[in-house]
Formats: structure tokens, sequence, C-alpha cells
């Protein structure tokens, strides 16, 4: 799932946290790098990387306009099927996108 603040402002960072399914988490240390490919909405993409025996991430990004914008993660790693999600971490089909204030 994908973690982020409530309320972000514009032209302020936000930092966004993200973490491989529970079933990937290896426990060793040494496990590949997993890379995580951001698309946070607004036209603009990053890449992060966890590794060790979690895998977590953190990125960060500057919102230019206030608007409401669905920010997307992909995380990939040798012998790890891609995995997908999107703000905020639900379950749903839709899920409802995250608001950027001015």
């Amino acid at each position: 799932g994908i973690g982020y603040p409530n309320l972000p402002v514009v032209n302020t960072s936000v930092t966004f946290y993200a973490a491989p399914p529970v079933s990937y988490e290896t426990g060793d240390c040494d496990a590949p790098p997993i890379m995580y490919n951001w698309d946070f909405g607004d036209g603009s993409t990053g890449v992060s990387y966890g590794s060790g025996n979690i895998g977590a991430t953190s990125i960060t990004h500057t919102y230019t306009t206030a608007a409401k914008y669905q920010v997307s993660v992909t995380a990939s790693s040798p012998g790890m099927t891609n995995v997908s999600a999107q703000t905020p971490a639900t379950n749903s089909t839709n899920p409802p996108p995250f608001e950027v204030v001015s």
C-alpha cells in the first residue's frame, strides 16, 4: 500500500511511503532490491528502491497546483510478481484520490 500525509499543501514536498506485500518479506537482508515505479497523477513519475528484508521505500514529490490526484506505484524485483497500489491504500476498484490544497 501507499502511505502519505493528510492534506498536502501546494509547493510543499509530500513524502509517500510504500512496502511490498507481506508475502515478499523474505527475512533476508541480502534480498534483491525492489524497484518502485511511481506515478504522481500530475504527469510526473519517479523511481525509488527498497532493499533488505522488508524492502520499504519512500519518495518525495512537490505539487504545483491544488487538485485531487490519484497516485499509483508498481513494485517489481527478481522473483516477485509485479504488485501495484493506488492512493489511498484500499482494495476498491475505484479508490478516491487524495487532495492537495493551496
